[in-house]
């Protein structure tokens, strides 16, 4: 009876070796295909992750190059115009110490005429008041009497004056000869005085060539000032039309040094972006490459186990076989004599059936606790398994510890998924933040070339404004200068022929009044006749003053005219050169930001691309790496408890099904 127990329990909870090993080589094949499945899974995301990576690294290589063209030409515009701004600069420098030569060179001029002016008029104004002088001394002797009855003291007097005048420098070569023999000739000596009519008409003699003199030297200072005004006159205009042009080429040369040093930041930010992006594109050439070795070794070595594991199987597959084909006699009549046996239940099959419940109960309280509804299928599984199975424990030990290597193959592929999703959600943020800020960058600068633009464009317009009014002005200028001058050439034309005329009516009466003066010395009865011809010459002289004084004036004004007009005329030239030179370095620098302006869109084109594309991928990793709705730490911390729970449930398992316990 005791013998019956014990062979009743052995056949009841084991199995035949051979069923054993069929099991083991089942098992161990459903555990091949399992890895081969799992590496296959890895093996395939690793795969899209190769694809993924390949396509960023390549895009990323392809903007390098963009950027790296970008940038190489922003260097070669950038040299081209600080090549540009230099040349100019020498040649405003240059043009600016032409400027400040000639003015120094003016200015010693114009100081050394005034110099010279000065003394030239003090003498004529020395030499006018010593005529003045002598004129006056000579009417003072004259009106007290009869020159006859001049002493010598007066004589003196009178020879004194017209000595000073000699000595006088203002006084012509020709004058001076004249007072010379003046002074040499009979009259002035005592001694032998001759008739009072002959004394009184040289006196009177005397006084008109004096004041000949005194006219002609007047007539000379006006000269001199005027000539001293027109050329103090055109020194000015000159000056003036200088140190405008020196301003117009300091406010340039400026301009020019800022632009300089606004093309040299620019290049040196280009040259910096441009060492920086060749770079990248090496580490971008070499982490493809790297990357490309790394996926072409990995998919070799997964080829080389995905064909060992298929001889491996190809293997089990045979010896199952051979085990199968050559005992299975021996196993049916093994199982045979076990069933003819089997008629109780020992106590030893009541306890392993308590610790499958224990399982179970365990099982169902973690899918409860957890709220997992797989642990729930794994506990009617292995309810089932125990009721249907013929090594019940073997097989809910199986799927226990299948379950347990899901859960840990699930933990490692969530907390590798989780690096990859920490690493490439703080790369993609940062690259989308680096590229949103230089798409916001590259949007500041197209807003100021624009503006820029219009502001150049405003400017033209206001310059080409005023170049069409300077021209307008210009050209009426033109116009009532050519009409002042017609005028006054008719004018002149008319009083140098009025003067012409009275000067010659003037020489025929003083020529025919002359004789009659001669003549009145022995006949005295043409006294009236010789006054009244008197008062018509002095009308005339009085004509002839006038009709002289008015061809002065009216070449005075027209000369002032001329004056003005040329320096009006230089005025608008000086202005014009200068505004067409600032239309043209307006339009240069119009064209040159507008180019700016292109390149600058071009580049946004290819950020704000970059930008979306960056964003995409974003979008894309959020299903798999945010839009979760239990976290991971949670997650792992739930897994971890399932993963206690069923190693728990197999302690349970192996406790019940120890060696000593079946020995017993």
């Amino acid at each position: 009876m005791k013998f019956f127990v014990l062979a009743f329990c052995a056949a009841a909870t084991a199995v035949s070796p051979i069923e054993k090993v069929l099991q083991l080589l089942g098992d161990l094949e459903a555990k091949i295909v399992k890895d081969g499945e799992a590496q296959q899974k890895i093996y395939e995301e690793f795969t899209d992750f190769c694809s993924d990576t390949s396509k960023e690294l390549e895009f990323a290589i392809k903007t390098g190059h963009s950027d790296a063209e970008r940038f190489g030409a922003t260097v070669a515009d950038a040299t081209a115009e600080i090549a540009t701004l230099e040349s100019k600069i020498a040649d405003l420098a240059s043009s600016t110490a032409t400027s400040e030569r000639e003015l120094k060179d003016a200015t010693k001029i114009r100081n050394q005429e005034n110099k010279d002016f000065l003394a030239a008029d003090k003498d004529m104004a020395e030499s006018i008041s010593m005529l003045r002088r002598a004129i006056a001394i000579i009417e003072k002797e004259m009106s007290g009497g009869s020159f006859m009855q001049t002493n010598s003291d007066s004589m003196n007097r009178v020879a004194i004056a017209l000595q000073s005048v000699v000595a006088a420098a203002g006084v012509s070569t020709a004058d001076k000869a004249t007072i010379q023999a003046l002074l040499q000739a009979d009259d002035f000596q005592p001694a032998g005085a001759p008739a009072a009519a002959a004394y009184e008409n040289k006196s009177g003699g005397i006084v008109e060539t004096m004041e000949d003199m005194l006219e002609k030297a007047e007539a000379q200072a006006s000269e001199q000032q005027k000539a001293e005004m027109t050329a103090a006159h055109n020194f000015a205009m000159l000056k003036q039309g200088l140190e405008d042009a020196m301003a117009n080429a300091a406010k340039e040369l400026s301009d020019a040094k800022k632009a300089k040093g606004a093309a040299e930041e620019t290049k040196a930010e280009a040259e910096g972006e441009l060492e920086r992006t060749n770079k990248a594109i090496a580490d971008n050439q070499k982490s493809l490459k790297d990357l490309q070795h790394e996926c072409m070794t990995t998919a070799e070595a997964y080829e080389q186990e995905s064909h060992e594991r298929q001889e491996e199987l190809g293997a089990l597959a045979a010896a199952t076989k051979i085990i199968q084909e050559k005992t299975g006699g021996a196993a049916d009549r093994a199982y045979s004599f076990v069933q003819a046996k089997a008629q109780t239940r020992s106590r030893s099959q009541l306890r392993l059936q308590v610790a499958g419940d224990k399982v179970v109960a365990l099982l169902q309280q973690l899918s409860r606790a957890e709220k997992q509804q797989v642990l729930a299928q794994l506990a009617q599984k292995v309810r089932a398994s125990l009721a249907t199975e013929a090594d019940p424990f073997a097989k809910v030990k199986g799927m226990i510890q299948e379950m347990v290597e899901k859960l840990v193959k699930e933990a490692a592929d969530e907390a590798g998924k989780k690096a990859f999703c920490d690493k490439e959600m703080g790369e993609t943020k940062a690259k989308m933040e680096d590229k949103q800020g230089e798409v916001d960058d590259l949007n500041d600068k197209v807003d100021k070339f624009t503006a820029k633009i219009a502001k150049l464009t405003e400017a033209i317009a206001t310059l080409e404004s005023e170049l069409a009014d300077i021209a307008t002005a210009q050209k009426q200028a033109d116009e009532m200068r050519a009409e002042q001058k017609g005028a006054w050439t008719t004018a002149k034309a008319d009083f140098e022929g009025g003067l012409e005329g009275i000067q010659m009516a003037l020489q025929v009466l003083r020529d025919y009044y002359a004789q009659k003066d001669d003549a009145a010395l022995v006949q005295t009865d043409a006294t009236k006749e010789t006054g009244s011809a008197s008062g018509i010459i002095g009308m005339l002289e009085v004509a002839e003053s006038d009709f002289a004084k008015m061809l002065a004036e009216g070449t005075a004004v027209e000369d002032q005219a001329q004056k003005e007009y040329d320096a009006v005329k230089q005025d608008n030239k000086v202005a014009t050169a200068s505004k067409r030179t600032e239309a043209k370095y307006s339009a240069k620098d119009k064209k040159e930001t507008k180019a700016l302006l292109e390149d600058t869109k071009s580049d946004l084109g290819v950020s704000s691309e970059e930008l979306d594309a960056i964003m995409e991928y974003w979008e894309k990793l959020q299903p798999q790496c945010v839009a979760k709705p239990e976290p991971y730490e949670e997650r792992k911390a739930r897994r971890e408890r399932e993963i206690a729970g069923l190693q728990q449930a197999l302690e349970i398992l192996e406790q019940e099904t120890a060696p000593s316990f079946l020995q017993q």
